[in-house]
């Protein structure tokens, strides 16, 4: 009867050699593929919060909230964010929220304790990638999305953040941003490109626009001059 012929050291180590290097090979396509999942996952949120968006205006003489006003609450600000405003319209009511369990960002010391919700993206919950030449420091709130308010901004204004933003008065709805991914509530072109910008996705950014429609864009996509359409409307 023969004996069982037993593997050799180099054989063994030959096979983990291989199975490395399968592995290394299969890891891109996996990290691809969560990227994937976490960029239509955050497309999906972009999608309920239009929905709410679009209600709170029906209710409110066609205009969306203000993207953030000084309403003199506490709660890290959150409540003077228009995610909080429109809060009741996507969970029903604004009496099942509570700080910091539904905090609508993601940053020390609330991020360990949050329970998940539409205004977090889970590409920023995993990481944070400002979009370059954005300040590290202002995007340390890590809120996932950003109002855009410049069709709101009358001639001659800089600033529009806490002016109500006229859901009718967008003509280019379908080239025009609702909705961008930063750091802060406000996602307008200032708030985007100087402040507050994120790029989650693989160095491109889910977009939401005033017609409801969601698309990926890379960085070089996203105009940069403040009159466009993109952000203007008009």
């Amino acid at each position: 009867m023969n004996a069982q012929r037993a593997f050799s050291l180099i054989e063994l180590l030959v096979v983990v050699v291989i199975i490395a290097v399968l592995a290394a090979m299969g890891m891109p396509a996996y990290q691809n593929a969560r990227a994937s999942t976490r960029r239509v996952e955050c497309q999906q949120n972009l999608k309920q919060i239009y929905t709410a968006l679009v209600s709170y205006a029906g209710e409110n003489n066609n205009m969306l909230p203000p993207t953030y006003v000084s309403t003199g609450n506490g709660n890290d600000g959150q409540e003077q964010a228009w995610g909080y405003l429109i809060w009741p319209y996507v969970y029903g009511s604004r009496s099942n929220w509570k700080y910091p369990e539904n905090c609508l960002q993601m940053g020390t010391p609330v991020y360990s304790i949050c329970m998940r919700n539409v205004f977090r993206c889970p590409a920023t919950k995993q990481k944070v990638v400002p979009v370059p030449g954005v300040p590290a420091a202002s995007v340390k709130a890590r809120y996932s999305y950003g109002l855009n308010c410049d069709p709101a901004r009358p001639p001659g204004a800089t600033s529009s953040v806490a002016l109500p933003i006229p859901l009718l008065s967008v003509p280019a709805s379908t080239t025009t941003a609702m909705i961008m991914e930063t750091s802060f509530p406000v996602g307008n072109r200032y708030g985007y490109f100087e402040a507050y910008g994120l790029i989650p996705h693989m160095g491109g950014v889910n977009v939401l626009y005033f017609d409801g429609h969601c698309e990926g864009l890379t960085l070089a996509q996203v105009p940069n001059d403040q009159s466009n359409l993109f952000w203007m409307g008009h």
